[in-house]
């Protein structure tokens, strides 16, 4: 997929979606087949199926603005307990919001891991599906994104014009 963000690479298999990365960060194609061959036991096969034609669909109705929730079968084992954890904790902040990574560590019960959630925060596999970027710091400056600033202000900015257009 390619858009304003520049192309997104996703990765899943038959029934659970595993990752979503913007293309600069998809630079080790061949590190990631590896991954992915150790992770699920299975050779990687480049073809569309019905999950990543959901997947593709769900995210362009997002950039439109038709969706604010993705309903996507996701597969969050390739991080730690900790990581997936956070990533859950990522789940609940709502479309058009922001938390602080300090209110993120104490909303997964971990409220002196701030930087360990942070840490895990710039980890998340599946970019926009998991909201990483709605994660800012405690004094509303937004703060690091993995795959550049611009992208995750972008981000905030796109949903931020929808709540205003509701």
């Amino acid at each position: 997929m390619s858009f304003l963000l520049g192309e997104l690479f996703i990765l899943a298999t038959e029934h659970r979606l595993f990752s979503v990365e913007y293309g600069e960060a998809f630079h080790n194609v061949d590190e990631w087949v590896a991954k992915w061959t150790t992770h699920f036991g299975q050779e990687a096969v480049e073809e569309m199926t019905p999950l990543l034609e959901s997947t593709k669909k769900q995210l362009l109705e997002y950039f439109e603005h038709k969706r604010k929730i993705f309903q996507l079968p996701i597969d969050l084992s390739v991080g730690t307990e900790f990581q997936q954890l956070v990533w859950m904790g990522l789940l609940a902040i709502p479309y058009g919001s922001t938390m602080s990574y300090k209110q993120l560590a104490k909303g997964i019960g971990c409220p002196r891991a701030i930087r360990a959630a942070a840490n895990a925060n710039g980890r998340n596999p599946l970019a926009i599906i998991v909201p990483c970027h709605r994660v800012i710091y405690a004094n509303g400056q937004l703060g690091g994104y993995s795959s550049g600033i611009e992208k995750k202000q972008f981000l905030l900015q796109l949903e931020q014009n929808k709540n205003q257009n509701d």
